[in-house]
């Protein structure tokens, strides 16, 4: 990768094999828990800091590191120095002394590899009396030693972020305690015990008082941790192995030194080194996922479940403070044959056979089209994946986690009525001469009134000479903008296929601008789904708002997430009292990504020299697919299948 330097560099590298013996910890039923060794983490470690050392040239005093590696079948000592061992006190110790050292605008990286862990909470007070801290694990876990909890890590790394460092943090671990298939004796290994830690230890508070200082700063603040602690991401990039019902894995490269690796640190570095690039975080992410999700579909793997997530600023550049080319493209998940190319979206984001896309090497920030591009035809359609087959039929060098960008899908034209009454004639022969020119590309067709053909929406004109969107019975469409402008017109007549399933005559709720909206959801099924909200909102923008910073918020079976929203007229819509938005959620049993759906705002009377109405057919398709038939309806109690949706419109009213 190419080597940012905009700024001083320091690195935390925290590696864990070893585990002391003991019999401290028990289960809810009171079976003892032991935490194993492991094989790969203290060698994910080494690599990573020869990399440090060798390609970004960092000092050796700005890379501080922990290791435990066991010492022999017999020793319950670490080979390395046991005072210098990562333990909850020393891994704090780190962390306060890079907070200390660093500069504003410094870059700093945090690197674990080890167990991570699920625990009774230290915090009741903070996460309720049955609530569970996700912890990462020291080495004398086992014996009496003090997990490292998310809150208490999420305090440290808010340090760091108030001292205006730059900060990104790798978690190659379990952060969850689900159950999990036993490993083979040479088949992947998990990073966790799959089984959540009841002990009760006499546990002091941990070094520098951060227990009270946590409850503290949550109390005077109001704030409420939620599960899935550091995804919240608040200031720094967070780069996780593993969702939160799935297990971390240690996997064996016989393509390279047959040793174990982590999977997440193995294809992180894997892709640093095979680019020539400024990556971001979001490159990255996508090639990681693609890698390990390619590498354990892969039989005899097949079993294995591990979806690495990414929550932050998706644009940084990986050890960098800059930002660089974002896109929210669809990956290339793998490559079988010229005519099985499979791609990670499917008939949850609204994919047909014959839609066409270009593909990009995964690295790549240049998505201008050539005589070399390689396009691809979709053949099959899956609930989450799709299936094409190159058009020249040559895929060498083609490999998971190349991009895949849309070159060509159906348009179908809204068939509309005039209804032009009394209105400006010179407004309606504009409207005539722009249909005339963009004839091919025109999103509408016009019925005649002597065709016996029945539509859905009419075209009229306002008092103002303004044009509006009616329904059959010519009242005017409130959540279409009106326009003086014949293109722009058009341009909002190719995004309202997308947005129209939303247009009801019932009542929706109300909220006054700069209001707040709040939600409820709940998993009710017996498994975990991943939950996200778009908003359709008054200019036809169509954005994810939660999570904000990753593609989906896994919630496991019986929690519940109170997501809450503060809505506003926007200042273009000044001139109108009330406004419509749409909130959707989208609950999926695989983890899968809507980002590629996201559309911009369109700017008001302002006039656009060329359209582009291909790209918005894509969301046509998944809403009409996974419409509801009932506003605010809940998501089912049973099994959802693949997917379900519901929605809310909400009407926002001036004061």
């Amino acid at each position: 990768m190419a080597v940012p330097n905009d700024k001083k560099k320091w690195f935390i590298l925290i590696g864990v094999d070893f585990y002391m013996r003991g019999d401290t910890r028990h289960d809810q039923d009171g079976r003892p828990l032991e935490y194993p060794n492991l094989e790969g983490c203290v060698r994910d470690i080494s690599l990573l800091y020869r990399f440090i050392l060798g390609t970004l040239k960092v000092d050796r005093s700005q890379i501080l590191k922990l290791t435990a590696t066991p010492n022999g079948k017999d020793s319950n000592e670490p080979k390395e120095d046991a005072t210098q061992g990562p333990t909850c006190e020393n891994i704090i110790r780190l962390m306060k002394t890079v907070t200390a050292s660093a500069e504003p605008g410094d870059i700093v990286h945090i690197h674990y590899s080890g167990h991570g862990g699920q625990v009774k909470t230290k915090y009741p007070e903070l996460k309720g009396p049955n609530g569970y801290d996700e912890a990462i694990v020291p080495y004398d876990i086992n014996c009496g030693g003090i997990y490292l909890r998310d809150v208490e890590v999420a305090e440290l790394l808010e340090e760091m972020v108030k001292k205006k460092l730059v900060v990104t943090v790798v978690l190659d671990s379990c952060h969850s305690g689900s159950a999990v298939r036993g490993p083979g004796s040479r088949g992947p290994v998990s990073r966790g015990i799959g089984k959540v830690d009841y002990s009760v230890l006499p546990e002091s508070d941990i070094p520098w008082n951060l227990s009270a200082i946590i409850r503290s700063s949550y109390r005077d603040a109001g704030r409420l941790p939620q599960e899935g602690w550091l995804l919240e991401s608040k200031g720094y990039e967070l780069l996780a192995a593993c969702r939160l019902n799935e297990m971390a894995y240690e996997i064996t490269d016989h393509d390279e030194d047959g040793h174990r690796h982590g999977a997440l640190t193995h294809f992180l570095l894997k892709a640093l080194k095979s680019s020539d690039a400024n990556l971001t975080h979001s490159t990255l992410h996508r090639k990681i996922l693609a890698d390990i999700q390619n590498h354990h579909f892969q039989e005899p793997f097949d079993y294995l479940q591990q979806t690495p997530i990414f929550a932050g600023n998706g644009k940084r550049i990986f050890f960098g403070s800059g930002e660089g080319h974002h896109a929210s493209n669809i990956t290339v998940q793998a490559v079988k044959a010229w005519d099985n190319i499979i791609l990670g979206v499917g008939a949850a984001q609204g994919i047909s056979i014959g839609w066409e896309y270009v593909l990009y090497p995964w690295d790549a920030s240049d998505f201008s089209v050539t005589r070399s591009s390689p396009t691809i035809s979709i053949t099959e359609v899956r609930d989450f994946e799709s299936q094409g087959k190159l058009s020249d039929g040559h895929f060498e060098g083609i490999t998971p986690g190349w991009q895949a960008v849309p070159a060509k899908t159906p348009v179908r034209k809204l068939p509309v009525k005039f209804v032009q009454g009394h209105s400006n004639n010179d407004q309606w022969e504009k409207l005539r001469k722009v249909l005339c020119s963009d004839v091919f590309d025109s999103p509408i067709e016009v019925i005649p009134d002597n065709d016996q053909r029945g539509t859905e929406f009419q075209i009229g004109m306002d008092d103002d000479d303004r044009f509006i969107l009616c329904d059959t019975s010519n009242k005017p469409v409130p959540t279409f903008p009106s326009s003086k402008c014949p293109k722009l017109l058009l341009h909002r007549l190719t995004l309202w296929p997308n947005m129209k399933c939303f247009y009801s005559p019932g009542t929706p709720f109300t909220v006054k601008d700069g209001g707040a909206v709040y939600t409820r959801f709940k998993n009710l099924t017996s498994e975990p789904v991943n939950l996200t909200i778009f908003d359709f909102q008054p200019l036809q923008g169509i954005t994810q708002i939660y999570p904000l910073n990753s593609d989906f918020e896994t919630v496991l079976p019986g929690d519940e997430r109170r997501p809450g929203f503060m809505l506003t007229i926007p200042e273009q819509l000044s001139s109108m009292t009330t406004v419509f938005d749409v909130l959707k959620a989208f609950v999926t049993i695989r983890a899968t990504s809507f980002r590629s759906l996201e559309q911009p705002d369109i700017e008001p009377d302002a006039a656009r020299g060329s359209t582009h109405y291909q790209h918005y057919d894509e969301l046509e398709q998944l809403l009409n697919t996974l419409d509801v038939p009932h506003r605010g309806s809940a998501p089912p109690k049973s099994t959802i299948g693949a997917w379900a949706t519901s929605e809310i419109t909400i009407s926002i009213t001036r004061n």
